[in-house]
C-alpha cells in the first residue's frame, strides 16, 4: 500500500496507534480472565488460543508502528508480507511454558496446603497421645540439630542447581518449538505425485 501524501500516513499512523492501545487493553483483558480461570480450577485453552491471536495482532501492529514512525518522507509504504516470523512463535512458546508453570505452581500450592494440614493433625494428634514429650527430647538434641540443617543447606544448594537447569532446559525447548513452528508454517505444502 502507497501513501502519496504526509497526511494519509499521518491519519494511518494515529488510527494504528488507536487500534495497538485497543489491542492491548484487550490483552490485558484475557490475562486477567485466564487469571481467574486458573483461580476457579476451570479450563483455560480457548482464552489462550484467543490471547495468543491478541498477541500475534499486537505484533503486527507494533511492526507497522515502527516502520511508519521510522519514515518521515512524503510517501509512506506499508509491508504486504507480514507473515509470521521466528519471535513470534518464540513468544507463543514462552506463553505456553509460563500458562504451564503457573499450573504447575498452582499444584503445588495445593499440595503443600493438603501437606500442612495433614501435619497439624499428625501433630494435634501427638499432642493428645502425650508422645509429644519424648520426641521433643531427640528432635532438641544440637547435634542433630546442626545435621539437619546442614543437610537442609545442601538440599537447597542442590535445588537451586536444578531449578537453574530446569529453566534453561525450557527456554531451550521453546526456541526449539517455535523453529518447528516457524519452520512448519513457512515450508510450502510438498506434493507428491506418481508416475
Amino acid at each position: 500500500m502507497l501513501y502519496s501524501d504526509a497526511s494519509s500516513a499521518t491519519e494511518l499512523l494515529f488510527h494504528c496507534c488507536e487500534a495497538f492501545s485497543c489491542v492491548c487493553v484487550s490483552m490485558q483483558l484475557f490475562f486477567f480472565q485466564i487469571e481467574e480461570l486458573r483461580e476457579m480450577g476451570l479450563p483455560t485453552k480457548e482464552k489462550e488460543e484467543e490471547m495468543w491471536d491478541v498477541q500475534t495482532a499486537i505484533t503486527l501492529l507494533n511492526r507497522k508502528l515502527k516502520s511508519l514512525r521510522g519514515r518521515r518522507s512524503e510517501s509512506v509504504e506499508t509491508s504486504e508480507s507480514d507473515g509470521p516470523t521466528l519471535e513470534m512463535f518464540e513468544e507463543k512458546q514462552l506463553l505456553a511454558t509460563c500458562t504451564a508453570l503457573r499450573q504447575e505452581i498452582a499444584r503445588c500450592k495445593a499440595d503443600i496446603i493438603a501437606l500442612d494440614s495433614r501435619l497439624n493433625a499428625a501433630i494435634a494428634e501427638q499432642q493428645t497421645s502425650g508422645n509429644i514429650g519424648r520426641n521433643s527430647e531427640t528432635l532438641l538434641d544440637e547435634d542433630n540439630e546442626s545435621f539437619w540443617r546442614d543437610e537442609c543447606r545442601k538440599e537447597e544448594v542442590r535445588r537451586a542447581e536444578l531449578v537453574a537447569q530446569i529453566v534453561e532446559q525450557r527456554r531451550q525447548c521453546c526456541l526449539l518449538r517455535a523453529k518447528l513452528e516457524l519452520n512448519a508454517v513457512k515450508q510450502p505444502a510438498l506434493l507428491v505425485t506418481r508416475f
